[in-house]
């Protein structure tokens, strides 16, 4: 918005582009991503020269990003440049991570403690930022026909245009990983994305058509993929609730607050993006295969009798009952 404010020299009043340019820096403080380059800096000094080096590239990224003008031209630059930003900032928050494994000793200095807690406001910081790149590309992605011209693309035996919301994924996923949710799963997942790529698609599979084989093996992983964000609000909504209320009371916070609070959790956060980012390339999934769009609620064996009903009146109509045996 503020792009398209500043766009036309003289088309807003000079008193309201400056109070929006203020609005604008203060909303990016509020929620803690305008500072971020501020706070990364402030822990450059004790970064080494790996770690600096995905600082630098992160901080390039982010730089040219943000100066990407919102226009139809710039789109498709923008959907490569959010995916590479991305990509950098899972590289520098690993570095972050890796680096606050390790433990302090008890006799270490203040100074040292001050950049420890620096170090994981900046980690958070990153984590915030990953919402709003994956929230940025969805929306750059349905802007471009979005699940639509993913199918038009598989079906044209183009996968390659699947690489940039794949590889989007894969960098939630990674996210996951990095906040410590189920980090076996999330690397299996991982390898599976990397294995599908370096597969790609195929005119034949033995005698199946190649792009159903492909189809196949990229709907399992975001099944998968779908399954570990369903898991994380499962757990969720087992350990808050409760806790919740008796906080919420003990505090006098509004009813409606505590009672929307696990919801707002969620969707605050990455899991969030991972799950519309897996809803999306499902419905392209399941279009290129041609299915229904049917899931499997409850797995498992069924025994009784199979009826067919046929309705006529100018139509056919298949209906199966299971009917359990007596």
């Amino acid at each position: 918005m503020l792009a398209r404010i500043t766009r036309n020299p003289g088309e807003y009043s000079e008193a309201f582009v400056e109070q929006f340019k203020i609005f604008h820096h203060e909303l990016k403080d509020f929620s803690m991503l305008g500072n971020l380059t501020e706070q990364l800096e402030s822990i450059k000094e004790s970064f080494d020269d790996r770690s600096l080096s995905a600082l630098t590239f992160f901080l390039e990224c982010k730089e040219r990003l943000d100066n990407l003008e919102e226009s139809k031209d710039a789109l498709d630059k923008s959907i490569d440049l959010l995916l590479k930003t991305a990509q950098s900032l899972n590289a520098l928050r690993e570095v972050i991570v890796k680096g606050l494994e390790t433990s302090l000793r008890n006799d270490v200095p203040d100074a040292a403690i001050a950049m420890r807690q620096k170090w994981r406001l900046c980690e958070i910081g990153l984590e915030d930022y990953a919402f709003l790149l994956l929230s940025r590309f969805l929306n750059a992605l349905e802007a471009v026909g979005g699940a639509q011209q993913l199918k038009e693309n598989a079906e044209s035996k183009n996968v390659s245009s699947w690489n940039d919301p794949l590889g989007s994924l894969f960098v939630g996923i990674c996210q996951l990983w990095l906040s410590g949710w189920k980090p076996e799963e999330c690397t299996a997942i991982g390898n599976e994305f990397v294995a599908w790529k370096e597969k790609g698609l195929s005119e034949k599979e033995g005698s199946e058509d190649g792009k159903s084989v492909w189809a196949l093996r990229v709907k399992v992983t975001l099944d998968r993929s779908r399954r570990l964000t369903e898991e994380y609000s499962e757990a969720l909504l087992q350990m808050f609730p409760q806790k919740v209320e008796m906080l919420g009371k003990a505090l006098g916070i509004p009813e409606n607050s505590v009672r929307t609070y696990n919801e707002a959790e969620i969707r605050a956060g990455v899991i969030f993006q991972v799950s519309k980012l897996c809803t999306l390339l499902l419905k392209a999934v399941r279009s290129t295969l041609g299915s229904q769009g049917w899931d499997v609620l409850v797995p498992g064996a069924a025994h009784g009798t199979l009826v067919q009903f046929r309705v006529t009146r100018g139509c056919l109509l298949h209906l199966m009952m299971f009917q359990e045996v007596q």
